[in-house]
């Protein structure tokens, strides 16, 4: 099933608007479910996620957010952040939008990374 993600995951690039909008309601509804299976083909899906965040449509946009996050809840943050990095190193596509999504993720400062993780207690 993991690889079977994998390839279908490359549909999104090719599709036209209205079946954009569908498949990220499959992604959201079916995918996410599979949840062995998402994190076998989360490489491929990062491949494919990160890209539509440059899309134009903000009802979109807010649909990828979601299920990025969502992604974050299963896979766990730190196997989620590590593969967005690995990402990033391997294809130029998907970079841009990467580095706009860490931007708004990761904190800015230290007292806010505090406020985020507060069982980690202060930072000297």
């Amino acid at each position: 099933m993991g690889l079977f993600l994998s390839n279908l995951y490359n549909f999104y690039q090719l599709a036209k608007f209205k079946e954009k909008e569908k498949f990220l309601d499959l992604v959201k509804n079916y995918i996410l479910k599979f949840e062995k299976e998402l994190l076998m083909s989360l490489s491929a899906f990062m491949l494919f996620i990160l890209p539509a965040l440059d899309e134009s449509n903000e009802n979109m946009i807010a649909k990828v957010h979601s299920i990025l996050h969502e992604v974050e809840k299963i896979v766990g943050t730190s196997k989620f952040y590590g593969e967005i990095w690995k990402t990033m190193l391997r294809s130029p596509r998907a970079r841009e939008m990467a580095i706009k999504y860490l931007d708004l993720k990761v904190p800015k400062d230290i007292d806010e990374a505090a406020s985020l993780n507060p069982q980690n207690g202060a930072v000297s």
